[in-house]
């Protein structure tokens, strides 16, 4: 005779609820991770050519003070600008990337080395 555990239920489906907040907080993390390692390399690789290390905030917020310079928007500080846009903004960019992640089943790789490619490549 089999004895079964009737309150030992198993779950099926996705709990998606969850998995979107945890895709937004994991895309958040590896948005800033990210920004970081992009902006100590831009700034290695312009102070190894001779160049400012800030001129990669300098180019963001120009182009963002130009944008806002047509909405009457008088703003100055292009390098304040452009850090503030750079790390608003690839955030932003990580938690959508987590949030398709969670998601849509076809972006969901198992294997690490596929994992990260996929984030690399985002």
């Amino acid at each position: 005779m089999e004895r079964t555990l009737k309150t030992n239920k198993q779950m099926t489906g996705r709990m998606t609820h969850i998995n979107s907040v945890r895709g937004l907080a994991w895309g958040s993390i590896g948005g800033v991770a990210g920004t970081l390692v992009m902006d100590v390399t831009l700034m290695g690789v312009l102070a190894a050519f001779g160049s400012s290390p800030l001129t990669c905030f300098s180019i963001v917020g120009n182009t963002v003070a130009r944008f806002l310079s047509m909405q009457n928007l008088g703003l100055a500080r292009a390098i304040y600008l452009g850090i503030a846009t750079h790390y608003v903004v690839g955030p932003v960019i990580g938690a959508i990337f987590g949030l398709a992640v969670a998601g849509i089943k076809a972006l969901q790789v198992h294997p690490l080395k596929k994992s990260m490619l996929l984030g690399i490549l985002r």
